[in-house]
């Protein structure tokens, strides 16, 4: 028997070019009628930041700017994938459940941890490479998650221009 596929966890980093990706996604659900998780994860500030930051502004402050950064990110992704549905499909709303989510953390893990507690049956990201050597394999955080996940990871080249 096939597998069935409920859901998918589309991670983005949100640069420019991710519409393959995000075609293959869409796709994929729009065949399987299944739900689509839009994840991106902003990594925190590394401590030397922080700590250069924190010369200037109170840890509240920095928290606080912090958290109006994933808000921000999280409407904004709202709008691109509303932008993309209505572009790529001609509709104004998904023709299939959505979700969007932010996270916070190390790309990697949150990835495979929102998979897990979303219950996804496939994960689908773009990878891209910016060096000769990179050319040869793929993404770092890609790489990661398709040896360490559970589920089937599709990996969709991204053009770089």
């Amino acid at each position: 028997m096939l597998p069935e596929i409920k859901t998918i966890l589309y991670a983005s980093d949100l640069g420019k070019n991710t519409r393959p990706a995000m075609r293959l996604a869409a796709s994929i659900a729009k065949q399987h009628n299944a739900r689509v998780v839009y994840l991106h994860v902003l990594e925190p500030l590394a401590d030397t930041a922080r700590a250069l930051v924190g010369a200037y502004y109170s840890d509240e402050d920095i928290d606080a700017k912090y958290q109006e950064s994933l808000e921000s990110t999280r409407v904004y992704m709202e709008r691109r994938i509303g932008a993309f549905h209505q572009e790529e499909m001609g509709d104004t709303e998904a023709p299939f459940e959505t979700a969007v989510m932010v996270k916070s953390g190390q790309i990697e893990e949150v990835i495979l941890d929102v998979a897990n507690s979303v219950k996804a049956d496939m994960i689908v990201m773009g990878s891209r490479t910016h060096s000769m050597m990179g050319r040869m394999m793929m993404g770092s955080s890609a790489t990661k998650i398709v040896h360490t996940s559970k589920i089937p990871v599709l990996v969709v080249p991204l053009t770089q221009g």
